[in-house]
This record gives structure tokens, sequence and C-alpha cells, in this order.
């Protein structure tokens, strides 16, 4: 990122002392530094050029990306919400995978600015991905199939919010679809064209182009769930998400079995002399388990200074077991 500019304000209004963008830290107050990257929806009037500020605040670090340089100013929200940009705020239960309003500038430009959760910095403080996150084609083949097939899952939970707020488009966009670890992210929402509305054959199509993508493993399987949408016989949305949970409970029963080493171990305390504690498993046997009943534990508290304490515990422990 090649900037003119690389300082930004700090967020404590008591202070607002200026630092370089490399800064993680306020040199006057030590309040972290605030560096949000935004998205500029849709185009600017002005062909700024990369590294020219905007409004007088947001530095343009990419094409229709700009860096916020008084994240401590309030910027303001019309009262008039235009149509395009309603399905973001409708959708905010799903702002893990979907960006959410920043603000809006009105003078010298009329531009509404996206945000998103958890954005990759480098200790520089400059963003690691040119459009905030890896994209989904290029990362498909380095996961282990279980997140391959996840991130299908995911894209299919966010189709019924879409389709109802006429974004389903969003999906069908290659280059609009990003991921960060095992999250989807949506670039933007993409609105569906007035006339006519995706269908899962659509997404049959892009997944198609995947094919060769996934792990050999799971190669076979979503080759038919592919097909199986390009030829339109799924019923509905509900039915391809079933087939996918299936096939995550296989694979993670299969492949990813966690092992687990369970002991436990108590102390009798500064006021009693006679430990009245009991635990399963027994104090300083050391188990190791997959899963199920086997990782259990269990710590009872004595009732230290009464009478059989240690029996009252013991007795829960065989109890509960």
């Amino acid at each position: 990122m090649n900037n003119r500019i690389t300082k930004i304000r700090c967020v404590d209004k008591k202070c607002k002392t200026v630092n370089q963008i490399e800064e993680k830290f306020c040199l006057r107050c030590g309040t972290p530094m605030v560096k949000n990257y935004l998205w500029v929806k849709g185009k600017l009037r002005k062909n700024y050029e990369i590294g020219e500020l905007i409004d007088e605040r947001f530095l343009l670090c990419y094409p229709q990306i700009v860096l916020d340089t008084k994240p401590d100013v309030v910027i303001q929200t019309p009262e008039f919400i235009p149509d395009q940009i309603k399905p973001y705020l409708r959708l905010f239960s799903h702002r893990l995978h979907l960006p959410q309003i920043y603000g809006y500038i009105d003078f010298p430009e009329q531009a509404w600015f996206l945000e998103y959760e958890s954005v990759p910095i480098s200790s520089q403080g400059h963003l690691i991905y040119p459009k905030f996150f890896p994209g989904i084609e290029s990362c498909l083949k380095k996961v282990s199939p279980l997140r391959q097939i996840n991130w299908l899952w995911q894209i299919i939970i966010l189709w019924s919010p879409l389709e109802q707020q006429k974004a389903l488009s969003s999906l069908l966009i290659t280059d609009n679809i990003r991921v960060q670890g095992g999250l989807v992210k949506l670039i933007e929402l993409e609105l569906d064209d007035e006339q006519s509305s995706p269908t899962l054959q659509d997404l049959g199509d892009l997944w198609f182009n995947w094919l060769p993508l996934f792990n050999p493993l799971i190669q076979d399987i979503v080759t038919k769930i592919v097909l199986s949408l390009q030829q339109n016989l799924f019923n509905n949305i509900d039915d391809v998400l079933n087939i996918l949970d299936q096939v995550i409970y296989i694979l993670g029963n299969d492949n990813y079995q966690r092992k687990y080493q369970v002991i436990t171990a108590t102390d009798v305390g500064r006021k009693y002399k006679n430990n009245e504690d009991s635990c399963y498993p027994p104090v300083n046997k050391l188990i190791q388990a997959k899963r199920g009943f086997e990782t259990l534990s269990i710590v009872c508290d004595g009732l230290g200074g009464q009478d059989a304490g240690e029996v009252a515990s013991g007795l829960a422990i065989d109890w509960l077991i």
C-alpha cells in the first residue's frame, strides 16, 4: 500500500494524538490504536489516487478500500436509508459473514462505507489481503475436507436470509466470496435483478467450477451434490443442508476424533487436616479417552468439619456415575 498519509488519530477524546499507522498503541496515552479499514459501497464520483484523502478523513488504500484516519469522530447517518442499504441492517444477525454499515458521507462524495469483523492486519497496521480476506477459490485446495464441506454448509445457511432480502446474487459471484479461517465472508451484498431471482441450479453451476479443488476423500459426494443442484433434484434448501450435515458428521467421527487426558486433584486447604473431597476419576489417576462418558470429570466438595464428610462426597460420586 503506497500511502502518502500514514497517520491516524487516537480514539481517546481527551488525547486525540496523531500517531503513525504502524503504532499499536498511542504514543501519548497508551490507548490501542483503532484501524478501521472500510469498503466503499458503489463508485466514487472522483477518480481518487491511492494515498489521497476523501472528505479529509478517509485514506484510499486500494480501489474501493479506505482507512478511517479519524476513528474518534462519529460518522453521520442520513435519515433516509436507500433500498440498497437496508438489507445490511436487516441481516445484522449474520454479521459474522456479512459487512455492516459503518457510515455515510454526503460531500464532496455520496458514499456508504462497510466494515467487517476481524480484518487481518499486518504488524505494521496494513491490510494483509487487498480485499480484506483471501478468496474461497484460492483456498479450497489448501484446507482439509472437513473445512471444505463446512464452507459449503455456510453458503447454504446464508441462502434463505439472502433470499428474503433479494440478495442471492451475492453467493454467485466467486470474487465476492471470501474466507477467514473457518468463516465464509461476503465482501458486499449484490441485489438480485427485479425480473428474476437466482436458483439452486445457478449455485450448482458455480460449485461445478470448484469440483477439481475438493479433496479426493469427498470428491464423489460433492460431485453428486453439485449435479443434483444443477438438475434441480432438491425440493428445497433444507435437503441440501441435511446432506451436508451428514457429511460433516461422518468426517468428524472418522477422521477428526479428539483425544482427551483427564486427571483430578484436590487440596485439603489450611483449616482442616483431613481431605474430605472426592473426585472422578480418582485423584492422581490419569485417564486417556477419545470421547463420551470416559471424558467425564467430577469434583465433590466435602463438608469440612462434619463427621464422615468424605463419605458423603464419595456417595455423591457413586450416585452420579
